[in-house]
């Protein structure tokens, strides 16, 4: 299976902030539609870091009462993986594996298509895996192979 059969599958909707927000909206938009990150995009929908609950803590760690009003670039973290919609599941799960992440952007011809987490990796290896056990008992038990 391919990342871009998941993406169809959940919708290729990410949250996305841009590069000179401030960590209080986007902190509050990664709040308000439940999820752990937010893709930093240009204008031009280039995927160019993320910023996470994790690096808004270390900037409220850092810098107090500033940090809500610091602009995201200055937090976001660009050193970041990515997987093309044509990748496999187990690329994409190994490449998240390697970098000990749970998030991984889609990306294709530099723009963001959508955003991956291992649950839904796992999710479509699990229903691969039960789909191919459905159809082995199937088989053996001659269900639709007379």
């Amino acid at each position: 299976m391919q990342v871009s059969e998941i993406l169809k599958a959940k919708g290729g909707k990410a949250v996305t902030v841009g590069p000179d927000g401030i960590i209080e909206t986007a902190s509050s938009r990664i709040a308000q539609m439940g999820k752990g990150l937010a893709c930093v995009c240009d204008e031009k929908a280039a995927l160019i870091g993320i910023v996470s609950v994790i690096d808004i803590n270390r900037a409220i760690a850092r810098h107090g009462d500033r940090a809500p009003g610091m602009a995201v670039r200055d937090v976001m973290t660009t050193d970041i993986a990515v997987c093309a919609p044509s990748d496999s599941v187990e690329q994409a799960l190994d490449t998240m594996m390697r970098r000990g992440i749970r998030h991984l952007p889609v990306v294709a011809e530099g723009r963001l298509q959508g955003i991956v987490n291992v649950q839904d990796l796992l999710q479509a290896r699990f229903d691969d895996a039960q789909l191919g056990l459905d159809e082995m008992r199937r088989y053996v038990f001659g269900v639709g192979y007379h």
